[in-house]
């Protein structure tokens, strides 16, 4: 047995399991689940190194490689240790516990060969998470601005049992005036959340960029002695605390055999010398794929604990009892190199964000549609004249109608390796999503001016009308089945105009004066619905039924409203259900 385990032994390094009170050894340093040398088909299988390669399979010696260190590696090699047999055996001998810790062959796999089994990253349901969450404690619900309002849960931040910050992250794909962040965003969304959600108690909001480093250190002031971060799958938990890692000094805290958190060893000798190497060992683990946290993870960072907890899932439901259940898995739906693109959202070019470079798309009468991969279609009314700004990866591409899109992607998809199809490079989807059945077809409420169409966990879009406005139907976009999507009006746009709100000074209520709501949820109609605006008008009704006070225009023809602009948009039938 190497150096390093014999050391790991040793020092008995202890954390809690995720699933039991009991307290374990060695986890993997990644997701935080136990690790076993004695099951391949179970959680937390790792490779014990040895002195030598000697492995049956290419994939054991890759393993080994890849997650020991693998700066351990390029450092030896330039000390003129040059055969993997040396550098193994060299690596073995300097490695311990403090800056090379174990992680388990299922997370090797995933981040440094890119293979992995999604049934093997399932997210947790959030009452467990909250069962391991003690009362009164900092809660942060980190929720991505650029897909709000998804994520935001209305429970959690009414919830009297624990002390809640929400934190808003990925702000830079949708800010691009770093002003906004620090007064305008918090202001804007505590007035928000009073108006919408009925929350009295006044909440403590700050929105960061990891990517751009925007109110990091003003978020580190907020937390408490000991705060948790929760949040759904990919909203960024795990990437603020290697940012903060970086920027602070921090480093993983482990339990003892009594339970007790206690620091790395040696951890107050770190020297100048060997502090990146260190802290590259402290990382938490960060990938594309959903819910690789697997367990509760403690840190220590200016002398605050912060947990990062699993992501937990949620089954949300549409307002219509025909929709099915949201939380699709994207796998089965999106080719992986589409995916990871869409998941890394680190790769979001600000330049966008700043300069809203758009296609134009204009609707037809025999039912053009624009998309993004195949992953979506946006249909427009016939005679309009659209410009969009995408902040989803990958080609654009206007198709004469869906079937012809599905057609040609179709198409794509049977082709040989060989000889690609020349369209190839616009399809980012698998074989699943090429029939119609595969999609549900959103109206889109009216609106006027533009608005921002989200897809939840995939992005959203920027649609503005051009020209002279004149009402030529609705607009409607269809989306895989089990993906959520809805409309808001542009969040920038709206956080400038609440700055300009509060420079005036004025002592009346910012919504009162706008009388409209600013997001809103879609209508899933059957395919062959020819009324889709007194459809929606039914289902507007319904939907709002137990919420008298939100309801308008209900007892007006809908064609009297969208007939003539408005000087203030009305956001006819635009309701959204917390």
């Amino acid at each position: 047995m190497c150096s390093l385990l014999r050391l790991a032994w040793i020092y008995k390094q202890r954390v809690v399991c995720w699933n039991s009170p009991i307290c374990r050894y060695i986890n993997c340093n990644s997701c935080g689940v136990e690790l076993q040398n004695t099951n391949a088909d179970k959680r937390g299988y790792y490779l014990i190194p040895k002195d030598k390669i000697k492995r049956d399979s290419i994939q054991d010696i890759k393993y080994l490689l890849f997650s020991q260190d693998i700066q351990n590696f390029h450092e030896l090699h330039n000390q003129g240790i040059d055969t993997i047999e040396n550098s193994i055996t060299t690596a073995a001998d300097v490695r311990n516990p403090l800056n090379s810790p174990l992680i388990c062959k299922r997370c090797s796999d995933l981040l440094y060969q890119n293979k992995y089994d999604i049934n093997d990253f399932k997210g947790v349901s959030l009452s467990s998470i909250l069962q391991k969450i003690p009362r009164h404690s900092r809660l942060v619900l980190m929720s991505p601005l650029n897909e709000f309002p998804f994520h935001i849960d209305k429970k959690l931040l009414l919830d009297k049992n624990y002390n809640p910050t929400l934190v808003l992250t990925k702000s830079d794909q949708i800010i691009s005036k770093k002003f906004l962040l620090p007064t305008v965003l918090p202001k804007f969304f505590q007035y928000f959340f009073k108006t919408n959600l009925d929350i009295k108690n006044s909440i403590s909001i700050v929105g960061i960029s990891t990517v751009k480093k925007w109110n990091i250190a003003n978020l580190l002031s907020m937390l408490g002695k000991e705060s948790y971060l929760v949040g759904n799958a990919n909203v960024g938990k795990s990437t603020l605390i290697n940012s903060l890692l970086k920027d602070y000094f921090g480093f993983k805290m482990h339990y003892d055999q009594k339970g007790k958190l206690t620091k790395p060893k040696n951890v107050d000798t770190i020297v100048d010398h060997n502090i990146n190497s260190f802290l590259r060992s402290q990382r938490a683990g960060v990938s594309y794929v959903p819910n690789m946290t697997q367990a509760v993870q403690p840190y220590q960072i200016n002398n605050k604990i912060i947990y990062d907890m699993p992501g937990y899932s949620t089954l949300l439901h549409s307002d219509n009892s025909d929709s099915p259940e949201c939380d699709q898995n994207l796998e089965i739906l999106i080719n992986k190199s589409w995916l990871q693109r869409i998941r890394k959202t680190e790769l979001t070019n600000y330049k966008r964000v700043k300069n809203k470079p758009y296609s134009s798309f204009s609707g037809t009468e025999n039912g053009s549609v624009y998309t993004v991969g195949g992953i979506f279609y946006l249909k427009a009314p016939p005679n309009t004249i659209n410009k969009i700004t995408k902040y989803i990866p990958g080609e654009p591409k206007v198709f004469k109608n869906i079937d012809k899109a599905l057609e040609v992607f179709q198409t794509c998809l049977s082709s040989e390796s060989s000889s690609p199809h020349p369209l190839s490079k616009y399809c980012g989807i698998l074989p699943t999503l090429c029939r119609k059945d595969a999609f549900v077809r959103h109206i889109l409420p009216p609106f006027q001016g533009s608005i921002e169409i989200v897809i939840k966990d995939i992005g959203y879009i920027l649609l503005r009308p051009t020209g002279k406005y004149k009402y030529n139907g609705v607009y409607e976009i269809w989306v895989p089945k089990g993906i959520d999507v809805c409309i808001r009006e542009p969040l920038e746009k709206i956080l400038e105009s609440y700055s300009e709100f509060l420079n005036q000074k004025k002592s009346s209520n910012y919504f009162s004066s706008q009388k409209r709501p600013l997001v809103s949820s879609t209508y899933p109609m059957s395919f062959e619905e020819k009324e889709p605006l007194q459809r929606m008008k039914q289902m507007y009704i319904e939907r709002t039924s137990h919420d008298l006070l939100n309801q308008r225009y209900i007892k007006e023809d809908p064609m009297t409203i969208v007939s003539h602009l408005h000087s203030i948009p009305p956001n006819l039938y635009w309701y959204y259900k917390w």
